[in-house]
């Protein structure tokens, strides 16, 4: 609801913006502002901007959804229409020293703004601060002679590994077998939070590049987790994850090359439950 009401605003102020810029070019729009209505205007346009873009951010933070382009477009879309505003409402007659006010606010508030938008999404997707793991990348030999970032989990991830081949056969820590589908594992971890974690497989067949995968949590965990994963067996393919609920995770597999061959990609993945309110990790 969040994200529909941040997308309907940033719409609403795009249309608003090229309507009263085409407004003053076409000459209809005459009458300007003065200082009074100069200030208003910019404080309403820096609330109106920090508001769409506090929106944006807490609806894919809270739906765990990384960041990508659409939420850098997002940002961009937004100074565009204050912008567009800004230049619409500057029209001739404006008393300068408030006009120069005006500008001097509206941009210094897009910059800070919107470095804070961009850059603080970006280290919440980068930063690996989940409870549930410290990932360390070491380069792994595939036959063919080519090199890929393997990881090595620790923390809360290695206690459901740990608890999961205490439960399973010998080859537990092995990749999937040909005719294998999922593996997965569910514990309790110290602190009364569940991980799962496992494999996946992801068919494709002749001809396909884009799969979607869906991994259940039956019962629902009770918050949603932090989630990582790793593609650990088959051909290359960028994985993005789509969702992120207490119900299950949903993944996007595209493969980087077509395959004439039916084949299939196997990822390893971890699901570490959140703290709920009042607990601490």
């Amino acid at each position: 609801m969040v994200r529909q009401a941040a997308i309907l605003g940033l719409s609403l102020l795009l249309l608003l913006g090229a309507w009263l810029l085409v407004r003053r070019w076409t000459g209809a729009l005459e009458q300007s502002l003065d200082a009074a209505g100069l200030v208003a205007a910019v404080l309403l346009l820096g609330l109106w901007a920090g508001t769409l873009r506090w929106a944006w951010y807490r609806s894919a933070k809270r739906g765990r959804i990384p960041p990508g382009w659409t939420h850098h477009l997002f940002g961009i879309l937004t100074a565009a229409g204050v912008l567009t505003f800004g230049t619409a409402l500057s029209l001739p007659g404006s008393p300068s020293g408030a006009l120069t006010a005006f500008w001097c606010i509206l941009l210094g508030a897009e910059a800070v703004g919107g470095i804070a938008f961009h850059v603080r999404r970006d280290r919440d997707g980068d930063a690996v601060q989940d409870t549930c793991q410290d990932a360390v990348s070491t380069p792994a030999a595939d036959d063919a002679g080519t090199t890929e970032n393997t990881v090595d989990f620790s923390g809360a991830t290695l206690r459901a590994e740990h608890a999961a081949e205490e439960d399973a056969d010998d080859d537990s820590g092995e990749l999937l077998a040909a005719d294998e589908l999922q593996r997965m594992s569910r514990v309790r971890d110290p602190q009364g939070g569940e991980v799962v974690s496992g494999l996946v497989r992801c068919w494709f067949d002749p001809g396909e590049r884009q799969r979607d995968v869906h991994l259940a949590f039956c019962p629902p965990l009770r918050k949603a987790p932090h989630f990582s994963l790793e593609q650990v067996e088959g051909p290359v393919a960028r994985i993005r994850t789509s969702l992120v609920e207490t119900f299950g995770v949903g993944l996007e597999v595209k493969l980087t090359a077509l395959s004439s061959a039916p084949t299939s990609i196997q990822i390893q993945f971890f699901a570490c439950e959140e703290p709920m309110d009042g607990e601490v990790y």
